[in-house]
């Protein structure tokens, strides 16, 4: 097998993300959608929630969820991407319905759940498809008119990147306190009070891990001159996004105008 072929062949399930916090590690791929332009992907999201949040209708939903998943199937991207909740959040979303239905309304509840879900599927296809380091440089060129208004898009821009740049740092950290709190002895009565003190300590210990990396990360940035422009060498929309880009603004403006 050529070093080509090793490249373009179908992720294993060791290149897919973990299950926890796997919405923003980029699946390897070279599908139209991973070639695109981060900015395109942005503005479209973006544009999607807009039109989903002003005409919530079934008629709006069902055409982002048809976009959200012509897109995943675009990018060719394994099912196994998709992380599975755990067994409390499926709890959690049948008594919440419970109580809309006998509150007589269970249909605004679809249609909220309907919208999470779809901004969280679109969103977490643009983090499998695209690089971390390509979303600043991408943010920063599409703020660049806003510039004249004197809005902060670089300490923005500079904010948004170092948030996604930490996530994954922060996932590997829960994911030690975990193992750690799993070596720990149980009492063989657990008492209310014992889970609420066991509860505050794994509370404190996040906090405590989170500033360390916080620090860290702060001490590393200043070492090396603070945070460089975002934009700086980075690659604009072509003909094919700037397409994409309108046409995905012209029909969200259709759909919140004249679908009811």
């Amino acid at each position: 097998m050529s070093a080509q072929d090793a490249d373009r062949r179908r992720p294993s399930r060791r290149d897919l993300p973990g299950p926890a916090l796997g919405i923003l590690r980029p699946v390897p791929g070279h599908s139209p959608l991973h070639r695109a332009w981060a900015g395109t992907k942005l503005v479209v999201v973006t544009v999607l929630g807009i039109g989903a949040v002003v005409n919530p209708s079934v008629v709006v939903l069902a055409a982002g969820w048809l976009l959200a998943v012509g897109t995943f199937v675009l990018a060719r991207l394994p099912a196994g991407v998709i992380p599975r909740p755990p067994p409390i959040f499926a709890a959690f979303l049948a008594t919440s319905l419970a109580l809309a239905w006998l509150g007589g309304d269970p249909v605004s509840w679809l249609r909220l759940v309907s919208l999470t879900f779809l901004l969280t599927f679109a969103a977490a296809v643009v983090g499998w498809t695209t690089p971390t380091s390509d979303l600043a440089p991408a943010m920063a060129r599409l703020g660049r008119p806003f510039r004249a208004l004197r809005v902060p898009v670089d300490e923005i821009v500079a904010t948004v990147a170092l948030t996604v740049r930490c996530v994954p740092l922060l996932g590997a950290e829960l994911r030690m306190l975990r193992a750690a709190r799993a070596t720990r002895p149980r009492p063989q009565a657990a008492t209310v009070s014992a889970r609420i003190s066991e509860a505050v300590d794994l509370l404190v210990a996040v906090l405590v891990a989170s500033v360390r990396r916080a620090e860290d990360l702060g001490t590393t940035v200043r070492a090396r001159g603070g945070v460089p422009a975002a934009d700086r060498g980075e690659r604009g929309p072509g003909p094919g996004d700037v397409v994409a880009m309108v046409v995905s603004a012209l029909v969200a403006v259709l759909t919140a105008v004249i679908v009811p």
